[in-house]
């Protein structure tokens, strides 16, 4: 952790000033993102970086693969750069005399169907929607920390495409969109959610809390006044389980399209949720989809707020370290997956033992890994085996500090229920690490040794 520490120290004492970078959408039924970024740079051999390790996939999945048409200028001169020969992710350039900026040109292709399970492997657009990720749109100079460079971004929709973000907005021009400057860390915690059909539901009374749905259809927008009511159940159950907020607002940003990969993506103030299209209009399929709302909400607190020291890395090119994901990941499993979707009906009593039931039995009947592999290496070596084929799960493991982690807290809190006389449970060390007093998005580490 000594490594991590100097590092960002080191980083934090070179601040630059402003970049931009300015996406055009327009041509995103075709799959194709334009990214212009304009940033500071000075005469002389320069490197610039692509976002790596992208935080919450807690593994080097930035989707360089999905890069093309790259070109460098400076003063309106066309500059050749050069690909480092051992570190794939960074560029080298010079920049000539009398320069202070770069402009850096490249389109993001999206997959038009998934070849893995990363946020880069899969679609971020159909026909009617469109995902707008951050960190697959731009570059930065290296060897600057992630909360040193400010960055004012822009973007472009399709005619009549309505949009939703926690980004600040600075002005709108008919289609067109430029946003407040903000860090590149803020920029990159901030995913877009936009489409032809959209649909903002408000979840509190004074509008800073709410859910979007982008559809490929207007009839999959139709979420129900009950699951509604869920929803603004959530918040109150996490203002008591916690005590404390530490986002100014929230959205839930939800793609609905049976073109996406099924997953969902933590966020400070948002979260990026995608799922089949009819997943909240059809009754068999609505109680399993909403639970993803309640996990990606814990998230706010549990993997942002507080996030373990080697997962807390100070920009996107350090390598991070997963050993504390059965914290991390399994405790969000527990809360966001079986207290709270309890405590809030997004499931019944009885939803909630099949569910707990069918996890443990799994766990016990179809794993024989758990002969070999302890459930920490699941999370030590997430990068080895977050992308291995699923047939091979059983007997390699694959990510248990998911499920088999949820177990582990629920023993920790029926521990502590049973040795307190019933008078402490986990609800307390909730409100003691990651409650008062409430803030705006920070990251406040730790180590097992905190926990």
């Amino acid at each position: 952790m000594k490594r991590l520490a100097i590092i960002a120290a080191f980083l934090a004492a070179t601040t630059l000033s402003a970049a931009t970078v300015s996406v055009d959408a327009t041509d995103v039924r075709h799959g194709v993102f334009h990214s212009h970024v304009s940033m500071p740079a000075t005469a002389g051999a320069m490197t610039f970086v692509y976002p790596k390790w992208i935080p919450g996939e807690h593994t080097p999945t930035g989707p360089l693969m999905q890069m093309a048409g790259l070109h460098v200028r400076a003063n309106g001169q066309e500059l050749a750069w050069t690909r480092d020969p051992l570190e794939m992710f960074s560029f080298h350039v010079d920049v000539p005399a009398g320069a202070s900026t770069i402009d850096v040109d490249f389109d993001y292709v999206s997959p038009s169907t998934s070849f893995g399970g990363g946020y880069g492997e899969t679609p971020n657009a159909t026909q009617h929607l469109a995902e707008v990720v951050w960190n697959q749109l731009v570059v930065y100079p290296a060897n600057v920390a992630s909360d040193a460079i400010s960055y004012q971004a822009s973007l472009r929709l399709p005619v009549g495409w309505k949009f939703d973000t926690a980004l600040p907005i600075a002005q709108q021009n008919g289609d067109s969109t430029t946003f407040a400057p903000v860090s590149l860390t803020t920029l990159i915690d901030s995913p877009l959610i936009a489409g032809e059909y959209l649909r903002t539901i408000p979840i509190d009374d004074d509008g800073k809390l709410h859910v979007t749905l982008a559809a490929d259809s207007a009839q999959a927008l139709a979420l129900s006044d009950e699951r509604i009511a869920q929803v603004r159940n959530l918040v109150g159950e996490t203002d008591a389980l916690f005590g404390a907020r530490h986002y100014r607002s929230y959205r839930w940003l939800v793609g609905l399209s049976d073109a996406l990969e099924t997953n969902g993506l933590e966020h400070h103030e948002s979260s990026d949720n995608r799922l089949p299209e009819r997943s909240y209009i059809d009754s068999s399929a609505v109680g399993r989809y909403i639970t993803v709302l309640s996990h990606e909400f814990v998230h706010s607190w549990n993997g942002k707020y507080r996030r373990s020291a080697g997962l807390a890395t100070p920009e996107y090119q350090t390598p991070m370290r997963g050993e504390l994901l059965w914290v991390y990941e399994g405790m969000t499993r527990y809360l966001g997956d079986l207290v709270l979707t309890a405590r809030t009906g997004m499931r019944s009593a009885d939803e909630e033992r099949d569910y707990i039931a069918h996890v443990a039995g799994n766990l016990e009947r179809n794993r024989p890994g758990r002969n070999w592999r302890p459930l920490v290496d699941t999370a030590v070596a997430v990068q080895s085996i977050a992308t291995a084929p699923n047939e091979g799960v059983p007997y390699r493991r694959g990510l248990d500090y998911y499920d088999e982690s949820l177990l582990v807290w629920l023993d920790a809190d029926t521990t502590i229920r049973a040795k307190s006389g019933g008078t402490k449970s986990l609800d307390d060390f909730c409100k003691l690490f990651f409650g008062a007093p409430s803030t705006s998005p920070m990251v406040k580490p730790y180590t097992l040794d905190d926990v």
